[in-house]
């Protein structure tokens, strides 16, 4: 089951942060590049940061001792902040390009939402999971084995959305923004 639940996540959370990558590049064209590269970067944390904070409420028991609580306390405060900061790039992204409404409500609840559903999913999996054996059977690879693995994945993930969203904002930043002599995109959103 845990493996299940981690491939789902990791194919919801690239989809999430690829679309919400998409919304902004397709969405904001006519905003200024500082602008739109700092909201490109920006709008992938509006998915990663509720997914750590769901991942350490599944694997991690907080209600051990106080510096565990105090420990996920400081990465939910990190969190918000990052995605607070992106939130604002969205709207303020989204008021330059004159998008419509529906554009930033889209990300900034989305985000919200998988903030306010990440703690207790990630609590809920952790009590219905069955625990690990202590002694497990011999043909099954070791915890630091494992660990090297999910280690692998996850840097491979964060690449790959890091380069996602440095194309897209590259893109979207020395797109051609219809200036005269260019010649008519046969699509633009709106249209």
């Amino acid at each position: 089951m845990r493996v299940l639940a981690y491939l789902l996540t990791i194919i919801t959370s690239t989809a999430l942060s690829l679309g919400a990558g998409l919304l902004v590049g397709l969405t904001f064209q006519d905003v200024p590049r500082g602008l739109l590269l700092a909201t490109a970067f920006t709008s992938p944390f509006l998915v990663v940061g509720p997914l750590v904070i769901g991942s350490f409420a599944a694997y991690f028991d907080h209600r051990t001792s106080a510096g565990s609580r105090q420990y996920l306390r400081w990465w939910l405060v990190g969190v918000v902040a990052l995605d607070v900061v992106a939130a604002v790039f969205v709207v303020l992204a989204a008021i330059s390009a004159g998008a419509p409404l529906w554009a930033p409500a889209v990300l900034v609840l989305g985000a919200a939402v998988l903030l306010v559903v990440a703690r207790p999913l990630g609590a809920l999996f952790r009590r219905t999971e069955r625990p690990i054996e202590v002694d497990p059977d011999p043909s099954l690879p070791d915890a630091a084995v494992v660990r090297r693995k999910i280690v692998k994945i996850g840097v491979t993930f964060v690449v790959a959305a890091v380069l996602a969203s440095i194309g897209a904002a590259l893109l979207a930043a020395l797109g051609d923004h219809g200036g005269p002599g260019s010649p008519r995109p046969c699509w633009s959103p709106g249209s």
